[in-house]
């Protein structure tokens, strides 16, 4: 069963054209690699699917169903600058996602955070970025959410906390949930990808079954993407 259908998807920002056309498929249980270069249309594609914006052409269908809502509804998402209430607490923080989605678990949240050692007494405004990106990633993950959507998490991230994060993504996930990811650290990101979707330019450049392609090429993912990428 495909758990996520994108079909003929195009959003135009005035004349210039973010994406054009793209069409792919996603069955439950996977873990996908949105990879491109700056200005290829990572970022439009994860917020459309998402329920920000709303595409110039073409459908996002989620389980079946379209509309906003559904996708609100069904969709979690991490943008590559996470906004939180810089006068929040940690834990205040916690609080806030669980009285806003319905699918939001604290004690996955509790035990992401007890990992990362975040405090919960600590206020948003006093942590470093990478601090900021680790709590806005942690509440990500601690909602139970069909579809996963992560704009670059690793961003800010040291070396240390890299790792915790990266099993964080797939660790206690629905059996059936759906994960999509961008990064340019994709060394780090390809041992956890299923499936990857190269962008350029709007348009998918290639995509496919991450262990066939490497079969495929007798090389990384990472010396794909940059053999592809680079022509």
């Amino acid at each position: 069963m495909t758990t996520l259908s994108i079909q003929m998807l195009r959003k135009r920002y005035g004349t210039k054209e973010a994406l054009r056309g793209v069409t792919f498929s996603v069955e439950p249980g996977r873990v996908v690699g949105i990879l491109g270069p700056n200005g290829s249309g990572k970022t439009t594609l994860l917020k459309l699917i998402a329920g920000l914006l709303t595409p110039t052409d073409g459908e996002v269908i989620v389980d079946g169903g379209t509309g906003r809502g559904r996708l609100h509804e069904n969709v979690a998402y991490l943008p590559d600058a996470p906004s939180l209430y810089p006068w929040a607490s940690v834990a205040g923080s916690a609080e806030q996602h669980r009285r806003l989605f319905a699918d939001f678990d604290p004690g996955a949240f509790e035990d992401m955070r007890a990992s990362l050692g975040l405090e919960p007494s600590a206020k948003v405004g006093s942590l470093s970025k990478g601090g900021v990106e680790q709590l806005g990633l942690a509440l990500t993950l601690s909602r139970r959410a069909l579809i996963t959507v992560l704009d670059e998490p690793l961003l800010g991230v040291d070396m240390h906390a890299r790792g915790e994060l990266l099993h964080g993504i797939v660790r206690g996930l629905r059996p059936d949930a759906i994960v999509l990811i961008t990064s340019h650290l994709i060394s780090d990101l390809e041992p956890l990808l299923d499936d990857v979707i190269m962008l350029r330019d709007g348009e998918i450049v290639l995509s496919g079954d991450a262990e066939e392609l490497r079969a495929k090429y007798g090389l990384t993912v990472e010396n794909i993407y940059r053999q592809e990428l680079a022509s």
